[in-house]
């Protein structure tokens, strides 16, 4: 009987789960649609086909799906770039991301430069400076003392990691829109994590 109930549960969560995404994605295209100002839990629900109250079970206000969206933004980059896999692919990925999901991804951008936790906003983060230490150290750049065994170490690490997610947050936005606004997305993204990732390794930051 326990058991039973364990897996019911657990389907359970993982149909909410999955819900969940799906209507954070949703909302996700609606903002690139029609624009941030007019989204709500209600539009989200009609765009679904969902009784609305089903969708405040997920989302109990505007501010909370927005929030949603945010989190979820910020953990998808984080996958992506620091998944498995070459590091031009994964720019690759993460940059066609970015420059599919424009407006939502600024939503989360601009959250990142207020101040605040990093860790809480990005929680990849401390992932991404320790694998960048751990690359600063391997080539010779750290204290040779250990990772992180004076504070630069971990400033440097830092400095790196904040440059990473800039160069591939907003660079290749402003490549676009600024200079080449016609072009194919799919061919931005190939060129522009081709060249991010010829100069990282040539800094010898990751690999």
């Amino acid at each position: 009987m326990n058991g039973h109930i364990t897996t019911t549960e657990q389907r359970r969560n993982r149909n909410f789960a999955e819900t969940h995404r799906q209507l954070i994605e949703r909302a996700i295209n609606l903002i690139a649609q029609n624009g941030l100002e007019t989204l709500s839990v209600a539009s989200l629900a009609r765009d679904a086909g969902m009784n609305r109250s089903t969708v405040y079970y997920h989302f109990d206000s505007r501010e909370s799906l927005i929030a949603s969206i945010k989190g979820w933004i910020g953990g998808r980059i984080g996958d992506l770039l620091l998944g498995a896999g070459d590091i031009e692919e994964r720019l690759e990925e993460t940059i066609i991301f970015v420059l599919t999901r424009p407006e939502a991804v600024r939503l989360w951008v601009e959250d990142l430069v207020e101040r605040g936790s990093m860790v809480v906003r990005f929680p990849k983060w401390e992932l991404l400076v320790t694998q960048m230490g751990q690359r600063l150290q391997s080539n010779g750049l750290g204290s040779g003392l250990g990772v992180f065994s004076f504070s630069d170490d971990r400033h440097d690490a830092e400095v790196w990691s904040t440059i990473l997610l800039a160069a591939t947050l907003m660079a290749p936005r402003l490549y676009q829109f600024s200079l080449r606004p016609d072009e194919d997305r799919q061919r931005i993204a190939r060129r522009y994590a081709r060249a991010l990732a010829r100069f990282l390794r040539g800094f010898e930051t990751i690999g």
